[in-house]
């Protein structure tokens, strides 16, 4: 089966892209699982299905402890986009601990210097 979104080719028996974690059309949501009704104001992860993989991975990068979060909860069932959103939230803390030591790193020389 092949991915409506990005063409990648999946296994038949996939619900969901390998490579980009779009939900492929074999499996259909009203088919394969009752949704259960919800109350006003209740959320579920399903409901990120729908938001562009480039929402999530901005919420990852810049608040990563959300898309460490997220993929702790949806690592099995969308694998990909879980990846990458832990990767964005990785490289947002090593962007952010760099700024931290090379600020420190000025300051002493700074200090030693003066």
């Amino acid at each position: 089966m092949t991915c409506k979104n990005c063409g990648k080719y999946n296994e038949d028996k996939a619900k969901y892209c390998v490579e980009c974690g779009t939900r492929l059309d074999g499996y259909s949501s009203e088919s394969q699982e009752e949704k259960p009704k919800k109350e006003n104001g209740d959320f579920s992860l399903k409901e990120l299905d729908s938001w562009p993989q480039w929402i999530l991975l901005l919420i990852s990068f810049f608040v990563p402890m959300l898309g460490i979060i997220y993929y702790a909860i949806d690592r099995d069932r969308v694998p990909v986009r879980a990846k990458k959103c832990l990767t964005m939230s990785i490289v947002s803390l090593a962007i952010v601990i760099g700024i931290a030591i090379s600020v420190h790193i000025v300051a002493f020389v700074l200090t030693v210097l003066i």
